[in-house]
């Protein structure tokens, strides 16, 4: 499985489902260049980016990042910035405070970071083509360049220069377009005692937890085809027979729409109709996974138990959780119907420690700053070409480029995601095997 979901809107979400269905995942890191050219002092090139100016409709939005690297979420933005519009032998600026820029692929050459703006500043380390940064501070103007304090993923934090008269180092800005709902704050927890757990859960993300028992469908029904389909039995579905095993369905409304199922796994009928009837058990998968050291995400199975699937973009942020009596994974994906990744779905897999329960958990839709409407992306926005006759093959290229870096972003921890993550981390950890 790769590891590189839309509201209606007529004929142009139509087409950016279609266009989206294809996208396949990007990989954005490039290697390190064989030759020792390093931006800032090189030799002048040919322009290859034109400057990007997208109007943001929204304040930079906080970050937190992994310790023990300098978090710039702990850097606070200047309160006054002298108005500078562009600086002195330098092309015009692209950039502002709490964007995400990419250093340059084209050619693919480090930009030099120093520990003040200028180049004659102590040099303290690089910044690899292809990598993300954080715009901190600036801008300054210093020896014909136009400085940024930056941060990148990577841990490197100081200035660097956005680039010469010809072209840019620093290109395709990502900004904080979409403005997120005020975080919401904890309202207490309630205990909910179900029928193979109990769970706890906090009163601002959820209002209540519903659900039935489904035993084991006996006999075996018959192969769903057009011409049997099953119609007597009301778990049937055209995807697949795991409604068939037993298990229990609960529905988990709140703040996002959630659900949960908890499936009997000691009966081998079960099991097989949970992996619609085959033997291939995705939840011992899981178990295998769950023993590593760490996690594999092209190992996770988020459809596992579920009858029906989508077009997977990727899988990011991946975190184990242990709970009383077992362990599981939590981790987000976005589906491939979604080219900016406006939406992705909080996914949690678990396993009972005695091997009885397989228990899945979906909130939908988690959302994050960098979303963009879909007439922008018919018409081309920021980073993102316009989807139109002669640049198809461009346009696909500018998405999977975008989307590597949202996922590059995500697994490092540096995306304001809503809801906070947290709250619904501390409900699964708080699972509890009868």
């Amino acid at each position: 499985m790769s590891s590189k979901p839309v509201r209606s809107i007529g004929c142009v979400a139509f087409l950016i489902m279609i266009m989206a269905a294809c996208a396949t995942p990007t990989n954005n890191t490039v290697p390190p260049p064989t030759n020792t050219q390093i931006r800032e002092t090189e030799t002048p090139r040919a322009a290859t980016n034109t400057p990007i100016a997208p109007t943001p409709t929204s304040t930079p939005t906080q970050v937190k990042t992994k310790t023990p690297k300098p978090s710039p979420s702990q850097t606070s933005f200047p309160t006054t910035v002298e108005v500078v519009n562009q600086c002195p032998g330098a092309p015009a600026m692209t950039l502002k405070i709490g964007d995400w820029a990419m250093v340059s692929t084209d050619p693919p050459i480090p930009n030099k970071v120093r520990s003040q703006p200028g180049s004659n500043s102590e040099l303290i380390g690089q910044i690899q083509p292809g990598e993300n940064v954080l715009v901190l501070d600036g801008p300054q103007c210093s020896d014909g360049y136009t400085w940024w304090h930056v941060h990148s993923l990577e841990g490197v934090d100081g200035w660097t220069a956005e680039g010469d008269a010809s072209g840019y180092w620093l290109v395709d800005p990502i900004s904080a377009w979409f403005q997120l709902p005020e975080p919401l704050k904890s309202g207490g927890t309630k205990l909910y005692d179900l029928r193979e757990i109990s769970i706890s859960a906090d009163r601002s993300i959820v209002d209540g937890i519903i659900g039935n028992y489904n035993p084991l469908a006996t006999p075996l029904p018959r192969p769903q085809t057009d011409e049997t389909p099953e119609p007597n039995d009301p778990r049937y579905s055209d995807f697949g027979t795991a409604s068939y095993a037993a298990h229990s369905f609960y529905d988990i409304p709140g703040n996002i729409n959630g659900y949960m199922f908890v499936y009997e796994l000691e009966d081998s009928l079960s099991r097989y109709f949970l992996n619609h009837m085959s033997h291939n058990d995705c939840t011992q998968v899981l178990r295998s996974n769950l023993d590593e050291a760490e996690i594999v995400p092209a190992y996770l199975n988020p459809f596992c138990g579920i009858n029906g699937a989508i077009p997977l973009l990727f899988i990011a942020g991946v975190k184990p959780i242990q709970f009383d009596g077992g362990e599981g994974v939590r981790y987000l994906i976005a589906s491939g119907n979604y080219q900016t990744v406006n939406q992705m779905e909080y996914i949690f897999q678990g396993l009972s420690e005695d091997g009885r329960y397989y228990i899945r958990v979906r909130f939908n839709p988690i959302i994050h700053p960098y979303i963009l409407d879909a007439r922008s992306l018919i018409e081309g926005f920021g980073p993102l070409l316009a989807w139109k006759e002669g640049q198809y093959e461009e346009a696909q290229k500018s998405y999977d480029v975008f989307n590597g870096r949202i996922e590059d972003m995500l697994n490092a921890g540096v995306v304001t995601l809503y809801p906070s993550l947290e709250l619904y981390d501390a409900m699964m950890a708080s699972i509890a095997i009868k």
